[in-house]
């Protein structure tokens, strides 16, 4: 016989397996708005639409896991094209 408790605590296994989907850990190479130079990052962000969350480790810091900026990076103008140049800044028309 299935009871409420039952069918609530597979709904609750449910949405904790979404959730852990719904989030990957990344490599990037981003110019860093702080130092004004190319660092190596982890992070983590959004599954679906890759937007970032939090930094995890960063090449500028000693350990990379110490994070203690403030994490402007997260905004995507600092990511690297693949020929190693900052994206260029759109202009609002």
């Amino acid at each position: 016989m299935i009871t409420i408790a039952s069918l609530c605590i597979a709904a609750l296994a449910l949405l904790v397996l979404l959730l852990a989907l719904s989030v990957r850990k990344v490599h990037r190479k981003i110019w860093c708005p702080i130092r004004g130079t190319e660092v190596q990052l982890s992070l983590l962000e959004t599954a679906p639409e890759g937007r970032p969350i939090e930094v995890t480790a960063c090449s500028a810091f000693t350990p990379p896991t110490a994070i203690t900026c403030d994490q402007r990076c997260l905004g995507r103008r600092h990511v690297l094209r693949a020929d190693g140049r900052r994206r260029a800044r759109r202009s609002a028309a």
